[in-house]
């Protein structure tokens, strides 16, 4: 049986915890990146205070399950003492069920969603009406609903932030205010060494469609006939060597390996469902006919079991499955909390505005325990959040270097660009450069001003109705990958 002990980086982490405690904070949160082992810090907190009593938060059962099995992977079940519930139970609560709570611990896990007004305010009561228990919160963002008009940060600095003559009504703050006692992001734990770097891989289908977009605004334009022919011929020269439909399988069969485990992240909304899940199943098993290919959705009444089986590495009649390769195909699963050992792999099979989500579904594959260097798949163009974090690495790394009075020389930076094919970002930045000649930037500028102005400062929406809106989200969108 495995022994049980911290990892050093987060033996730093719990003793701020346990030092915020033991000076009178009551209420004390860490932001940490995903992977680095957040999941511990609860469990090393609640053996070292056993017998009190731990009542942990979570978002899903999924994450519950997770924890679950890391207590019972130590043999700790009759050392702790924990209850475990999930955001949604507090709905049906009562505020008298919730006073009748018991526990000397609250941990509220991905404490970001306490922003959520209806369970976000019925946790934000528990808190408050159980005076003597010590809080810990814990997620790798305090941001919630980033980059929407619904932003809300919920542990902000009040401190720091308040002017000489500002007065803060208390009672108005986050309960999480002023609680953060360490932060430790993505950036610092890939520079450290703590995370192994991914690497990524884009699929050339995004600009593949960028291409079509292109060639259809230019044919539907008001330029001449001579006018139109100059930018299409611009536009085939760009893209001749472009790859088509068979890029994705392609992509697969090169990048998966024999004995791969894998989180397969498809889209959700109208085109999700048990109908689609079962498609990519039947095509991933037909393009790896002996791999073992799971299945997991919020709906999904096999999706425990199939969790279970991909977890252990068993398929679902129980055999040893880990020589052989292993897919979860997942919609509204695995996108927080959740980490299965021996995950190498993630496909993002899905676009998203949220850096959350996006980095979310990376950390699948991103483990303090796991030395090797993960694969990302991307094949919806999600390209922008990963050039930031490799932006962020690069400032970090000149800090440190500038902290110790070195010279830096870009030679001798080590390289964090994720293995990201320097053509792909030169294509799209001309296809870029070319979508702005036709569509006039000025023009569009001026639109997104006018739009701001209208719109109490949110911007455009690729989910509008308004097709205008839309398009004019798409350019921002755009802008922001290849010029940030």
């Amino acid at each position: 049986m495995a022994k049980f002990k911290l990892y050093p980086h987060n033996k730093v982490a719990y003793d701020k915890i346990v030092d915020s405690f033991n000076n009178g904070q009551r209420i004390s949160s860490i932001v940490q990146a995903t992977g680095t082992g957040k999941t511990y810090l609860a469990i090393n907190l609640a053996k070292e205070t056993y017998p009190k009593k731990m009542l942990f938060i979570a978002p899903t059962l999924a994450i519950i399950e997770h924890i679950q099995h890391t207590i019972n992977q130590y043999d700790l079940e009759d050392k702790l003492n924990i209850e475990f519930v999930t955001y949604q139970s507090f709905i049906n609560k009562s505020k008298k069920d919730i006073q009748n709570m018991q526990f000397d611990y609250l941990v509220v896990d991905e404490f970001h969603h306490m922003g959520a007004p209806i369970w976000g305010q019925c946790v934000t009561d528990l808190i408050n009406s159980h005076e003597d228990a010590y809080v810990l919160g814990m997620s790798a963002y305090v941001i919630r609903d980033k980059g929407t008009a619904y932003a809300m940060n919920v542990a902000p600095s009040m401190i720091s932030n308040k002017l000489d003559d500002e007065e803060i009504d208390v009672d108005e703050l986050p309960i999480f205010a002023d609680s953060i006692v360490h932060s430790y992001d993505l950036a610092d734990a890939i520079t450290d060494g703590i995370l192994q770097k991914p690497t990524y891989i884009a699929s050339e289908i995004k600009l593949y469609g960028y291409m079509l977009e292109l060639k259809e605004k230019i044919l539907t334009s008001n330029y001449t006939k001579e006018e139109q022919d100059k930018y299409l011929k611009e536009l085939d020269s760009m893209t001749a060597n472009l790859l088509k439909s068979d890029d994705t399988k392609q992509l697969l069969l090169n990048n998966i390996g024999k004995q791969s485990k894998c989180i397969y992240f498809v889209p959700t909304g109208r085109t999700a469902g048990v109908r689609n899940i079962e498609n990519v199943k039947e095509e991933l098993q037909a393009l790896f006919p002996d791999a073992v290919i799971y299945s997991t959705s919020s709906d999904d009444l096999n999706g425990e079991k199939n969790r279970e089986a991909f977890y252990h590495d068993k398929d679902l009649d129980g055999n040893n499955v880990s020589k052989k390769t292993r897919i979860m195909v997942a919609i509204n699963q695995y996108n927080e909390g959740v980490h299965v050992k021996g995950v190498d792999t993630v496909i993002l099979g899905r676009a998203t505005n949220s850096d959350i989500v996006f980095f979310e579904q990376l950390g699948r594959a991103l483990s303090a325990s796991n030395d090797k260097s993960p694969v990302c798949i991307d094949l919806s163009g999600n390209l922008d959040y990963i050039l930031s974090l490799s932006e962020e690495i690069g400032d970090k790394l000149r800090q440190r270097y500038a902290a110790k009075g070195e010279r830096i020389l870009n030679r001798e930076m080590p390289k964090f660009d994720f293995g990201i094919d320097s053509k792909y970002v030169d294509l799209l930045r001309n296809l870029t450069d070319l979508d702005n000649s036709i569509d006039n930037w000025d023009i569009r500028y001026n639109q997104l001003v006018e739009c701001l102005k209208t719109n109490n400062n949110v911007y455009p929406s690729i989910t509008s109705k308004n097709k205008e809106i839309r398009s004019l989200a798409f350019w921002v969108q755009k802008q922001k990958l290849v010029y940030k």
